[in-house]
Protein backbone atom coordinates (compact mmCIF):
# COMPACT_ATOMS: atom_id res chain seq x y z
CA UNK A 1 0.00 0.00 0.00
CA UNK A 2 1.25 3.27 -0.61
CA UNK A 3 2.14 6.51 1.21
CA UNK A 4 -0.68 8.84 2.88
CA UNK A 5 -1.05 11.96 4.58
CA UNK A 6 -3.32 13.00 7.15
CA UNK A 7 -4.76 15.86 9.37
CA UNK A 8 -5.83 14.73 12.91
CA UNK A 9 -8.37 16.71 14.66
CA UNK A 10 -5.67 18.62 16.86
CA UNK A 11 -4.48 19.94 13.64
CA UNK A 12 -1.32 18.58 13.06
CA UNK A 13 -0.02 16.90 9.82
CA UNK A 14 1.16 13.42 9.53
CA UNK A 15 2.29 10.85 7.30
CA UNK A 16 2.00 6.93 7.66
CA UNK A 17 4.25 5.04 5.36
CA UNK A 18 1.39 2.05 5.24
CA UNK A 19 -1.54 0.94 7.01
CA UNK A 20 -0.68 -0.05 10.92
CA UNK A 21 2.91 1.94 10.94
CA UNK A 22 3.37 4.67 13.19
CA UNK A 23 2.35 8.17 11.63
CA UNK A 24 4.90 10.65 11.49
CA UNK A 25 3.99 13.85 12.80
CA UNK A 26 5.30 17.08 10.38
CA UNK A 27 5.47 19.56 13.25
CA UNK A 28 4.49 23.27 12.17
CA UNK A 29 4.62 25.51 15.80
CA UNK A 30 1.16 27.23 16.61
CA UNK A 31 -0.37 26.24 13.34
CA UNK A 32 -3.81 24.20 12.28
CA UNK A 33 -2.69 22.24 9.19
CA UNK A 34 -5.68 21.11 6.61
CA UNK A 35 -5.65 20.24 2.79
CA UNK A 36 -2.46 18.19 2.35
CA UNK A 37 -1.15 17.79 -1.40
CA UNK A 38 1.93 15.52 -1.78
CA UNK A 39 4.35 16.54 -4.56
CA UNK A 40 4.36 14.01 -7.61
CA UNK A 41 8.01 12.48 -6.62
CA UNK A 42 6.95 11.98 -2.83
CA UNK A 43 9.31 14.39 -1.09
CA UNK A 44 7.16 17.25 -0.36
CA UNK A 45 4.09 17.88 1.25
CA UNK A 46 2.42 21.26 0.67
CA UNK A 47 -0.59 22.23 2.73
CA UNK A 48 -2.30 25.15 3.80
CA UNK A 49 -2.44 26.75 7.82
CA UNK A 50 -4.08 28.47 10.25
CA UNK A 51 -2.22 30.40 12.68
CA UNK A 52 -3.44 32.42 15.74
CA UNK A 53 -2.36 35.98 15.62
CA UNK A 54 -2.26 38.40 18.69
CA UNK A 55 -5.51 39.58 17.33
CA UNK A 56 -7.31 36.83 17.65
CA UNK A 57 -7.62 36.35 14.26
CA UNK A 58 -6.23 33.46 12.17
CA UNK A 59 -3.60 34.35 9.95
CA UNK A 60 -3.54 31.60 6.59
CA UNK A 61 -0.34 30.54 5.02
CA UNK A 62 0.60 28.01 2.18
CA UNK A 63 3.48 25.35 3.35
CA UNK A 64 5.91 23.62 1.75
CA UNK A 65 7.33 20.48 4.13
CA UNK A 66 10.55 19.09 2.68
CA UNK A 67 9.85 15.39 4.28
CA UNK A 68 13.93 14.02 3.60
CA UNK A 69 15.39 17.24 5.23
CA UNK A 70 12.46 17.34 7.61
CA UNK A 71 12.04 21.23 7.23
CA UNK A 72 8.67 23.19 7.11
CA UNK A 73 8.58 26.09 4.96
CA UNK A 74 6.25 29.38 4.91
CA UNK A 75 5.76 29.97 1.37
CA UNK A 76 3.14 32.23 1.65
CA UNK A 77 0.85 34.75 3.86
CA UNK A 78 -2.52 35.76 2.79
CA UNK A 79 -2.77 39.48 3.06
CA UNK A 80 -4.25 40.67 6.01
CA UNK A 81 -8.11 39.91 6.88
CA UNK A 82 -8.67 38.13 3.95
CA UNK A 83 -10.01 34.74 4.04
CA UNK A 84 -10.74 31.34 2.61
CA UNK A 85 -11.20 30.75 -0.96
CA UNK A 86 -14.18 28.59 0.31
CA UNK A 87 -15.20 27.32 3.83
CA UNK A 88 -13.62 25.07 5.41
CA UNK A 89 -10.57 25.45 2.20
CA UNK A 90 -8.12 27.94 2.89
CA UNK A 91 -6.07 27.64 -0.83
CA UNK A 92 -6.21 25.45 -3.73
CA UNK A 93 -2.94 23.57 -4.93
CA UNK A 94 -1.91 21.59 -7.42
CA UNK A 95 1.98 20.55 -8.34
CA UNK A 96 3.25 20.78 -11.91
CA UNK A 97 3.50 17.41 -13.10
CA UNK A 98 7.68 17.57 -12.64
CA UNK A 99 6.85 18.54 -9.27
CA UNK A 100 9.07 21.45 -9.73
CA UNK A 101 6.36 23.89 -9.32
CA UNK A 102 3.36 24.83 -7.11
CA UNK A 103 0.34 27.05 -8.22
CA UNK A 104 -1.98 27.78 -5.79
CA UNK A 105 -5.03 30.16 -5.22
CA UNK A 106 -5.62 32.41 -2.77
CA UNK A 107 -8.03 35.21 -1.49
CA UNK A 108 -6.33 38.69 -1.76
CA UNK A 109 -7.03 42.14 -0.64
CA UNK A 110 -9.17 43.44 -2.97
CA UNK A 111 -11.31 40.70 -2.42
CA UNK A 112 -10.66 38.75 -5.57
CA UNK A 113 -9.05 35.69 -5.91
CA UNK A 114 -6.02 35.17 -7.08
CA UNK A 115 -3.51 32.24 -8.71
CA UNK A 116 0.12 32.14 -7.70
CA UNK A 117 3.62 30.51 -8.71
CA UNK A 118 6.02 29.07 -6.16
CA UNK A 119 9.33 27.64 -7.45
CA UNK A 120 10.20 25.11 -3.76
CA UNK A 121 13.51 25.46 -3.17
CA UNK A 122 13.69 29.09 -4.19
CA UNK A 123 14.23 32.34 -2.48
CA UNK A 124 12.12 34.05 -4.78
CA UNK A 125 8.36 34.94 -3.35
CA UNK A 126 5.48 33.31 -5.01
CA UNK A 127 4.40 35.38 -8.18
CA UNK A 128 1.06 36.28 -8.43
CA UNK A 129 0.48 35.39 -12.13
CA UNK A 130 -3.70 36.15 -12.82
CA UNK A 131 -6.65 37.81 -10.61
CA UNK A 132 -10.26 37.06 -11.23
CA UNK A 133 -12.75 34.53 -9.97
CA UNK A 134 -13.92 31.84 -9.98
CA UNK A 135 -10.18 30.09 -10.65
CA UNK A 136 -9.63 26.72 -12.43
CA UNK A 137 -6.48 25.57 -13.92
CA UNK A 138 -4.74 22.29 -15.65
CA UNK A 139 -1.04 22.30 -15.57
CA UNK A 140 0.56 21.24 -19.61
CA UNK A 141 2.13 17.83 -19.41
CA UNK A 142 5.40 19.67 -19.69
CA UNK A 143 5.26 21.40 -17.16
CA UNK A 144 5.68 24.71 -18.77
CA UNK A 145 1.85 26.22 -19.41
CA UNK A 146 -0.81 26.41 -17.27
CA UNK A 147 -4.16 26.63 -18.95
CA UNK A 148 -6.83 28.85 -16.75
CA UNK A 149 -11.25 29.51 -16.90
CA UNK A 150 -10.97 32.49 -14.78
CA UNK A 151 -14.83 33.55 -14.65
CA UNK A 152 -15.73 33.87 -18.36
CA UNK A 153 -12.97 33.62 -19.75
CA UNK A 154 -10.09 31.03 -20.87
CA UNK A 155 -6.27 31.88 -20.73
CA UNK A 156 -3.00 30.10 -21.15
CA UNK A 157 0.28 31.19 -19.71
CA UNK A 158 3.26 30.30 -20.81
CA UNK A 159 5.97 30.16 -17.84
CA UNK A 160 8.59 29.48 -20.18
CA UNK A 161 7.88 32.68 -22.02
CA UNK A 162 8.23 34.78 -19.17
CA UNK A 163 4.44 33.77 -18.56
CA UNK A 164 2.81 35.16 -21.53
CA UNK A 165 -0.34 35.34 -21.42
CA UNK A 166 -2.76 34.00 -24.22
CA UNK A 167 -6.90 34.46 -23.96
CA UNK A 168 -8.19 32.05 -26.24
CA UNK A 169 -12.07 33.31 -27.71
CA UNK A 170 -15.03 32.21 -26.54
CA UNK A 171 -16.75 32.41 -22.84
CA UNK A 172 -18.24 29.98 -20.24
CA UNK A 173 -20.29 30.41 -16.94
CA UNK A 174 -21.46 26.20 -17.32
CA UNK A 175 -18.64 24.51 -16.15
CA UNK A 176 -15.49 24.68 -13.69
CA UNK A 177 -12.25 23.04 -14.77
CA UNK A 178 -10.22 22.30 -17.85
CA UNK A 179 -8.99 19.08 -18.52
CA UNK A 180 -5.27 18.18 -20.36
CA UNK A 181 -4.64 15.62 -21.95
CA UNK A 182 -0.83 14.33 -21.13
CA UNK A 183 -0.75 12.32 -23.73
CA UNK A 184 -1.07 14.23 -27.07
CA UNK A 185 -1.63 18.02 -25.45
CA UNK A 186 -5.06 18.50 -26.62
CA UNK A 187 -7.42 20.65 -23.67
CA UNK A 188 -11.10 19.91 -23.37
CA UNK A 189 -13.38 22.98 -22.14
CA UNK A 190 -16.67 24.22 -22.75
CA UNK A 191 -17.87 27.11 -24.17
CA UNK A 192 -21.37 28.97 -24.12
CA UNK A 193 -24.03 28.08 -26.41
CA UNK A 194 -27.62 30.03 -26.90
CA UNK A 195 -30.37 29.08 -24.70
CA UNK A 196 -28.77 28.07 -22.00
CA UNK A 197 -26.01 25.24 -23.59
CA UNK A 198 -22.70 24.81 -23.98
CA UNK A 199 -20.62 23.31 -26.38
CA UNK A 200 -17.98 20.59 -25.37
CA UNK A 201 -14.88 20.99 -27.26
CA UNK A 202 -11.32 19.98 -27.81
CA UNK A 203 -8.38 22.00 -29.37
CA UNK A 204 -4.62 21.81 -29.46
CA UNK A 205 -3.03 24.67 -27.22
CA UNK A 206 0.23 25.26 -29.43
CA UNK A 207 -1.60 26.12 -32.42
CA UNK A 208 -5.58 26.22 -31.75
CA UNK A 209 -8.29 24.58 -34.03
CA UNK A 210 -11.33 23.95 -32.15
CA UNK A 211 -13.50 20.53 -32.56
CA UNK A 212 -16.78 20.31 -31.23
CA UNK A 213 -17.38 17.26 -29.60
CA UNK A 214 -21.16 17.78 -28.35
CA UNK A 215 -23.75 20.37 -27.47
CA UNK A 216 -25.74 20.37 -24.33
CA UNK A 217 -28.13 21.52 -21.90
CA UNK A 218 -27.34 22.72 -18.65
CA UNK A 219 -23.89 22.71 -16.62
CA UNK A 220 -21.21 19.95 -16.94
CA UNK A 221 -17.57 18.67 -15.99
CA UNK A 222 -15.41 16.07 -18.02
CA UNK A 223 -12.10 13.96 -17.31
CA UNK A 224 -9.60 12.35 -19.65
CA UNK A 225 -9.14 8.98 -19.48
CA UNK A 226 -5.37 8.13 -18.08
CA UNK A 227 -3.39 6.73 -20.96
CA UNK A 228 -6.04 7.10 -23.47
CA UNK A 229 -8.16 9.17 -25.46
CA UNK A 230 -11.67 9.10 -24.28
CA UNK A 231 -13.54 12.22 -22.06
CA UNK A 232 -15.72 10.76 -19.21
CA UNK A 233 -18.48 13.28 -19.12
CA UNK A 234 -21.09 14.09 -15.94
CA UNK A 235 -24.01 16.18 -17.52
CA UNK A 236 -27.78 16.68 -17.30
CA UNK A 237 -28.10 18.23 -13.61
CA UNK A 238 -30.95 16.92 -11.79
CA UNK A 239 -32.64 20.20 -10.72
CA UNK A 240 -30.51 21.64 -8.26
CA UNK A 241 -29.67 18.71 -6.39
CA UNK A 242 -26.18 18.66 -6.89
CA UNK A 243 -26.22 15.20 -8.68
CA UNK A 244 -25.44 14.73 -12.64
CA UNK A 245 -28.00 12.16 -14.38
CA UNK A 246 -24.94 9.30 -14.83
CA UNK A 247 -21.60 8.97 -16.89
CA UNK A 248 -21.34 9.57 -20.45
CA UNK A 249 -17.91 8.58 -22.20
CA UNK A 250 -16.76 10.54 -25.22
CA UNK A 251 -14.79 9.00 -27.90
CA UNK A 252 -13.45 12.11 -30.35
CA UNK A 253 -11.60 10.40 -32.47
CA UNK A 254 -14.45 8.30 -33.17
CA UNK A 255 -16.68 10.62 -33.00
CA UNK A 256 -18.91 8.81 -30.71
CA UNK A 257 -21.07 9.56 -27.24
CA UNK A 258 -22.42 7.00 -25.08
CA UNK A 259 -24.10 6.65 -21.79
CA UNK A 260 -22.30 3.96 -19.29
CA UNK A 261 -23.96 4.63 -16.33
CA UNK A 262 -27.60 5.84 -15.16
CA UNK A 263 -26.66 6.25 -11.49
CA UNK A 264 -26.86 9.98 -10.09
CA UNK A 265 -23.77 11.16 -9.72
CA UNK A 266 -22.09 13.67 -7.82
CA UNK A 267 -18.45 12.82 -8.59
CA UNK A 268 -16.10 10.77 -10.52
CA UNK A 269 -12.71 9.62 -10.56
CA UNK A 270 -10.61 7.85 -13.07
CA UNK A 271 -8.45 4.75 -11.95
CA UNK A 272 -4.88 5.40 -12.47
CA UNK A 273 -4.91 2.81 -15.27
CA UNK A 274 -8.11 4.45 -16.88
CA UNK A 275 -9.95 1.11 -16.75
CA UNK A 276 -12.42 1.80 -13.89
CA UNK A 277 -14.37 4.83 -12.49
CA UNK A 278 -15.03 5.84 -8.95
CA UNK A 279 -17.86 7.71 -8.41
CA UNK A 280 -20.06 9.02 -5.64
CA UNK A 281 -23.59 8.72 -5.63
CA UNK A 282 -26.87 8.00 -3.83
CA UNK A 283 -26.96 5.79 -0.95
CA UNK A 284 -29.72 3.05 -0.88
CA UNK A 285 -30.67 3.42 3.12
CA UNK A 286 -31.57 6.88 3.28
CA UNK A 287 -31.09 10.39 2.32
CA UNK A 288 -28.79 10.88 5.20
CA UNK A 289 -25.68 9.25 3.30
CA UNK A 290 -23.65 8.95 -0.17
CA UNK A 291 -22.48 6.06 -1.55
CA UNK A 292 -19.21 5.11 -2.99
CA UNK A 293 -19.49 2.83 -6.27
CA UNK A 294 -16.78 1.63 -9.16
CA UNK A 295 -17.56 1.36 -12.90
CA UNK A 296 -15.33 -0.99 -14.95
CA UNK A 297 -15.58 0.97 -18.29
CA UNK A 298 -14.62 -2.68 -20.65
CA UNK A 299 -16.98 -4.81 -18.82
CA UNK A 300 -19.95 -1.73 -17.69
CA UNK A 301 -20.08 -3.88 -14.80
CA UNK A 302 -20.69 -1.79 -11.26
CA UNK A 303 -19.45 -2.99 -7.71
CA UNK A 304 -21.09 -0.81 -5.05
CA UNK A 305 -18.79 -0.14 -1.69
CA UNK A 306 -19.81 1.82 1.15
CA UNK A 307 -22.67 4.52 2.52
CA UNK A 308 -20.72 6.94 4.19
CA UNK A 309 -21.55 10.68 5.21
CA UNK A 310 -18.06 13.15 4.22
CA UNK A 311 -16.40 15.28 5.83
CA UNK A 312 -16.91 18.96 4.70
CA UNK A 313 -13.60 18.71 3.31
CA UNK A 314 -14.51 15.91 1.35
CA UNK A 315 -17.47 17.28 0.13
CA UNK A 316 -15.73 20.15 -1.25
CA UNK A 317 -13.50 17.53 -3.02
CA UNK A 318 -17.04 16.17 -4.69
CA UNK A 319 -18.51 19.56 -5.56
CA UNK A 320 -15.26 20.70 -7.56
CA UNK A 321 -14.32 16.64 -8.59
CA UNK A 322 -13.10 18.05 -12.06
CA UNK A 323 -10.56 20.60 -10.17
CA UNK A 324 -9.53 17.90 -7.09
CA UNK A 325 -9.35 14.98 -9.51
CA UNK A 326 -5.79 16.46 -10.41
CA UNK A 327 -4.31 16.83 -6.81
CA UNK A 328 -6.64 14.94 -4.42
CA UNK A 329 -7.75 11.48 -6.26
CA UNK A 330 -9.29 9.04 -4.33
CA UNK A 331 -7.53 6.17 -5.86
CA UNK A 332 -4.28 4.92 -4.52
CA UNK A 333 -1.31 4.60 -7.10
CA UNK A 334 -1.61 0.80 -7.74
CA UNK A 335 -5.42 1.49 -7.66
CA UNK A 336 -6.33 -1.09 -5.26
CA UNK A 337 -7.67 0.83 -2.74
CA UNK A 338 -9.77 3.93 -2.16
CA UNK A 339 -8.99 6.56 0.52
CA UNK A 340 -11.70 9.12 1.96
CA UNK A 341 -12.61 10.75 5.32
CA UNK A 342 -16.08 10.71 7.04
CA UNK A 343 -18.40 8.44 9.02
CA UNK A 344 -19.02 5.08 7.69
CA UNK A 345 -22.65 3.95 7.19
CA UNK A 346 -26.25 4.72 5.99
CA UNK A 347 -28.55 7.65 7.28
CA UNK A 348 -31.94 8.14 6.52
CA UNK A 349 -32.59 11.36 6.95
CA UNK A 350 -30.16 14.68 5.96
CA UNK A 351 -28.67 16.39 9.03
CA UNK A 352 -25.09 19.03 9.03
CA UNK A 353 -22.36 16.82 8.19
CA UNK A 354 -20.44 15.71 11.83
CA UNK A 355 -17.43 17.41 13.02
CA UNK A 356 -14.77 16.28 14.94
CA UNK A 357 -13.44 13.21 16.75
CA UNK A 358 -17.11 11.44 14.62
CA UNK A 359 -14.66 11.73 11.32
CA UNK A 360 -12.17 9.14 10.72
CA UNK A 361 -10.06 8.28 7.60
CA UNK A 362 -10.76 5.15 5.80
CA UNK A 363 -9.52 2.94 3.57
CA UNK A 364 -11.27 0.37 1.37
CA UNK A 365 -10.47 -2.17 -1.44
CA UNK A 366 -11.29 -0.87 -5.32
CA UNK A 367 -12.86 -3.97 -6.30
CA UNK A 368 -15.25 -4.51 -2.61
CA UNK A 369 -12.89 -7.45 -1.20
CA UNK A 370 -12.55 -5.57 2.07
CA UNK A 371 -14.76 -3.20 3.64
CA UNK A 372 -13.54 -0.29 4.53
CA UNK A 373 -11.00 0.23 7.44
CA UNK A 374 -10.06 2.76 9.67
CA UNK A 375 -6.88 3.93 9.32
CA UNK A 376 -6.33 7.35 11.16
CA UNK A 377 -8.31 9.37 13.54
CA UNK A 378 -8.83 12.89 11.31
CA UNK A 379 -10.75 14.97 8.81
CA UNK A 380 -9.01 14.97 5.57
CA UNK A 381 -6.14 12.29 3.24
CA UNK A 382 -4.66 12.20 0.24
CA UNK A 383 -1.99 9.32 -0.89
CA UNK A 384 1.74 9.68 -1.81
CA UNK A 385 2.47 9.68 -5.28
CA UNK A 386 4.24 6.55 -7.51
Amino acid sequence: MSSFAYVDHEGFLNVQDSIGDSPRRITTPSTFCTWPNWSPDGRTIAFSGYRSMDTGDNELGVYVADLEGNDTLRAYTNDLETGEIAPSAPHYSLWSPDGSKLAFVAQTSDDTLALFLHRPGSDTPPRKILSGGPLYYAWAPDSDSIFVHSFQEHYMIDLADDFEMRQFPGSSTLYMAPAWNEQDGRAAIFLDADNNRQRLVMLGLREPEVKVLLEMPGIGACSWQPGGSALALARDMRGRSGFYDGLWLVEPNEGTENKINSDPTLAFFWSPDGSRIAYVTTSETGQGSLRWAVHDIESGDVTYLVDFRPTQENLITFMYFDQYNQSHSPWSPDGTQLLFAGEVGGEEDRAPLSEGELNRVWVMSSDGGRPAEEVANGFIACWGRG
